[in-house]
């Protein structure tokens, strides 16, 4: 999944580099990811934080208009099979590993 920065009311990209989200699922409940997966991330979905409610699924090049969506975002990975965590990548720099469903970017589960 890529998000282009916008700016403005319009859905114009700004200038700048797209961000590239990547996630792996790990389905055992190590730190390392099975060699065999039983589970996989089937896509990306845009959640309004404030609400818990989908925005909609995000699709590589799509670009995200704050004027919309608002600034209280979150990303969900959609998941099937057995996962017991995600990790979550940023143009290749790990930003965290979520091991609670939902599996979001910033953590929704009240152990977090």
């Amino acid at each position: 999944m890529t998000s282009l920065p916008t700016s403005g009311p319009t859905s114009s990209p700004s200038v700048g580099q797209p961000k590239l989200l990547t996630g792996s699922p790990i389905s055992s409940p190590t730190s390392q990811p099975s060699a065999c997966p039983s589970g996989n991330i089937t896509g990306f979905t845009l959640v309004n934080s404030g609400t818990n409610e989908d925005i909609g699924p995000l699709f590589d090049q799509d670009a995200i208009d704050l004027s919309t969506t608002g600034k209280k975002l979150n990303l969900r990975a959609d998941t099937a099979g057995t996962i017991f965590q995600v990790r979550f990548d940023l143009n290749g720099s790990f930003v965290r590993t979520e091991s609670f469903f939902p599996y979001a970017i910033v953590s929704t589960a009240a152990h977090a």
